[in-house]
């Protein structure tokens, strides 16, 4: 309600704070959980080999 308001600026700290924003909060566990798979290290090369369409 605006005319609760007392300029604190709390909501704003709150609002840029990612361990009490919910939708901060929500952002930060989705990117440790996509941060936290493991590393594959080099990618798999796998060769191409050319069919002969005689077959």
């Amino acid at each position: 309600n605006a005319n609760e308001c007392h300029h604190c600026l709390d909501c704003q700290v709150t609002y840029y704070n990612d361990d009490r924003c919910p939708p901060l909060v929500a952002k930060k566990k989705r990117r440790q959980r996509t941060k936290a798979a493991p590393d594959a290290g080099e990618p798999q090369i796998i060769p191409a080999v050319q069919l002969d369409a005689s077959t």
